[in-house]
């Protein structure tokens, strides 16, 4: 599931970001930070890091879940050998 979840941050921010031309870094510090970068700025940075870490979850969460769907023992009895 951690795996999946910054496999996933990465792809997400790589495709979600066609509009907007600060860095993963500089958008967290902009998220916090509106002296330097303005009300705007920091609206639109914090907007950005809430959805990715939403839509990172959720594809954390229904990786794990499918996972554990797969590799659950199958219920019921075998049948004898021979």
């Amino acid at each position: 599931m951690l795996v999946a979840f910054y496999t996933s941050a990465a792809v997400i921010w790589k495709l979600g970001t066609a509009d907007w031309s600060l860095s993963f870094l500089t958008t967290l510090d902009a998220s916090v930070n509106a002296a330097k970068y303005g009300h705007p700025v920091e609206h639109r940075a914090e907007v950005r890091i809430v959805w990715l870490l939403l839509a990172s979850t959720l594809v954390a969460a229904t990786v794990g879940i499918f996972t554990a769907l797969v590799r659950r023992p199958r219920s019921g009895r075998r049948l004898p050998a021979g």
